[in-house]
């Protein structure tokens, strides 16, 4: 078997703002799921990687696990790769103003 892609999936409190957030720091949506108001669907680098975020009592139904209250624990630590220190500060910034 060969994998083509990761599909990663996470709950979010809030899909438009999610979705707005992730938008102004540059990431792209895949185009199978634009604009659907019950998820957004992130294309990440040039492997194809896809985070899937999911309103938190839709992804519930994915799992018979709770969810982490994020306040208290962390649930996924993700680390992006990046061509130099420059590019590293203007992703960041971009992150800071969305």
């Amino acid at each position: 078997m060969i994998t083509k892609y990761i599909w990663i999936n996470l709950p979010v409190k809030d899909i438009s703002r999610t979705r707005a957030f992730y938008k102004s720091a540059g990431f792209d949506s895949h185009p199978r799921h634009i604009d659907d108001p019950n998820m957004e669907a992130l294309v990440v680098g040039e492997k194809g990687v896809i985070v899937m975020l999911f309103p938190d009592s839709q992804f519930q139904t994915y799992t018979r696990n709770g969810l982490v209250d994020t306040h208290l624990g962390t649930e996924v630590l993700f680390s992006i790769d990046a061509g130099s220190r420059k590019q590293v500060d203007e992703f960041a910034e971009k992150g800071r103003s969305a």
